[in-house]
């Protein structure tokens, strides 16, 4: 029964949040082996971050091998417990 118990309050303290907003960057370095891009993004408001430049882990349903350094790309984010990754990313026009 407590095994029950802790399992459940693990699932509720769980926090996923996702993002419905999509931010506009500029891809300076992909590595495509730790799965994460380096960009220089705009102000992320949903989460309160400026713009700047800074490394984001990608999902792992996310093919990142078609971008390369200087594509325009949009992107959105989910949340875990404060750990956040690209969820969606495409390439803009």
């Amino acid at each position: 029964m407590k095994k029950i118990i802790f399992a459940a309050l693990f699932v509720v303290a769980t926090v996923v949040h996702a993002s419905g907003e999509w931010t506009n960057a500029q891809v300076i370095r992909v590595d495509a082996s730790k799965s994460r891009l380096f960009l220089k993004h705009d102000e992320i408001k949903s989460i309160g971050m400026p713009s700047m430049s800074m490394s984001f882990d990608i999902s792992k349903s996310v093919d990142i091998s078609k971008y390369q350094p200087n594509d325009q790309i949009r992107f959105q984010l989910k949340q875990i417990n404060g750990y956040m990754e690209i969820s969606q990313i495409e390439r803009v026009k």
